[in-house]
């Protein structure tokens, strides 16, 4: 299987790295969160200082492409709802 490094041989190790990397991002963002309200760019800088990236203008769009995936699929599981501050788009935890 090709990967973005190349090609794969282990693709069952891949994907549990991969769902444990996305479980330490929600688990992060839900910790954030749980400080109060944080704009989707509060979240992304967040993300970024924890594990890395965002070095480029590329990756940092890329990055936050993936932030606002995993704050969407919070939202459709009932644990997050988005609001409007100051014209900002935010986020806090469901209550």
């Amino acid at each position: 299987m090709s990967y973005h490094g190349g090609l794969l041989a282990d693709v069952a190790s891949a994907a549990k790295a991969n769902v444990a990397g996305v479980d330490a991002a929600e688990a992060r963002i839900l910790a954030l969160l749980a400080k109060g309200p944080a704009t989707t760019e509060d979240v992304v800088v967040d993300l970024l200082d924890a594990f890395g990236g965002g070095d480029t203008l590329e990756r940092h769009a890329l990055h936050a492409a993936t932030v606002r995936g995993y704050l969407s699929a919070l939202e459709r599981a009932g644990r997050v709802e988005a609001f409007l501050a100051a014209k900002r788009w935010s986020w806090r935890l469901r209550s």
